[in-house]
């Protein structure tokens, strides 16, 4: 029995040590994910603020459409890595990486910079165990990005995320012209210029009706 249990906890640490290297170094320690990672963490306080539950796929749907309609209007993109045509939608990868411990669940806890250091804490909710500097902070955002941001959370925040996926699968959109019924590469990547010419067309079309 004794050997059993020793050989237990030799196998949880072995696991507790993968995770930790996984999470550390393939998904949290990329350059390019942490503008991604901040602008969701916006959306989480502003979701917290409001005591509106956030899922995954909402969040996720929430930092495509800001990075879209910031494309549409500034012609820059908001966030620093690729975005790709899954099946339900469009999918930010570290996001969804950092996301699914919670699966369809609302999100508990702002995305951190060394998920891998505290993956046991954020699998049991003890966020008490967190230092306050190891969440990614908002500060670094824009006058406009902020902007963006809060008015796409308050176009949307209301709308689950198969509402949200339901406008992305629409016909013609970035996702719809990348997807293609399935006959895609997986992890297709949709191209940012794809993405800036359909919300700049939308934003067009937008103010010609209002003139």
């Amino acid at each position: 029995m004794t050997i059993l249990l020793i050989s237990l906890f030799v196998l949880s640490l072995i696991m507790s040590m993968f995770v930790r290297h996984l999470y550390s170094h393939s998904f949290m320690d990329c350059d390019n994910t942490y503008k991604s990672k901040a602008v969701f963490n916006r959306f989480y306080n502003k979701a917290h603020s409001e005591g509106i539950p956030l899922t995954p796929m909402q969040a996720i749907k929430l930092v495509y459409f800001a990075h879209a309609w910031n494309l549409g209007f500034f012609q820059r993109p908001l966030i620093d890595e690729p975005v790709e045509a899954w099946k339900f939608g469009t999918v930010i990868p570290s996001l969804y990486q950092s996301l699914k411990i919670y699966g369809a669940n609302p999100i508990e806890f702002p995305i951190i910079k060394h998920t891998g250091d505290y993956y046991l804490d954020l699998l049991i909710g003890n966020y008490r165990n967190i230092p306050e500097d190891e969440i990614i902070p908002t500060d670094s955002l824009t006058d406009d990005e902020r902007y963006i941001i809060d008015a796409v959370w308050d176009n949307y925040k209301n709308m689950d995320g198969f509402a949200m996926s339901d406008i992305i699968h629409q016909k013609g959109t970035p996702w719809d012209q990348i997807w293609r019924n399935g006959n895609c590469e997986r992890h297709a990547v949709i191209p940012n210029d794809l993405i800036r010419r359909y919300y700049s067309d939308k934003i067009t079309r937008q103010r010609q009706q209002n003139e």
